[in-house]
């Protein structure tokens, strides 16, 4: 009759046990899904609502210039990727491959994704056409 129990209460505190895990994981699901809704609250309002708003004209910043002749010159200013074209893409390849590399390997595995990711968003840049060359005109 002891012997019975005891076994029950063991049987009590394994399922208290396995109670407790499940609201871990809920807990878990629970932030996890306020922090992807507050990601998306941000992102949402930065894309454009209509397609008139991405096709607008945006002011384009000129550089004029004179030279040592007297002639004038102008030329537009490029913009930022432009401007940093191998850090944005070094950096997007870092990123993505510590994401990748942290799904797949946890935190090892984000270390030597962002190595890797690195190394082919080098690779990118290195067969990308060049673009940094000026395009001068007549103001």
């Amino acid at each position: 009759m002891r012997f019975g129990t005891v076994v029950a209460n063991r049987s009590a505190s394994m399922l208290s046990g396995r109670i407790l895990l499940g609201r871990d994981k809920a807990m878990k699901k629970i932030i996890s899904t306020f922090i992807m809704m507050s990601v998306m609250a941000i992102a949402v309002p930065m894309l454009p609502t209509t397609a008139v708003a991405a096709t607008a004209s945006k002011a384009v910043e000129t550089k004029c210039y004179r030279t040592a002749s007297g002639a004038v010159r102008c030329y537009k200013q490029p913009n930022i990727y432009q401007r940093h074209r191998k850090a944005f893409n070094l950096a997007g390849g870092a990123i993505l491959g510590t994401i990748l590399g942290g799904v797949f390997g946890g935190k090892k595995g984000a270390l030597v994704g962002a190595l890797a990711g690195t190394a082919g968003g080098a690779i990118y840049t290195h067969y990308q056409r060049p673009k940094n060359y000026r395009r001068y005109y007549r103001p």
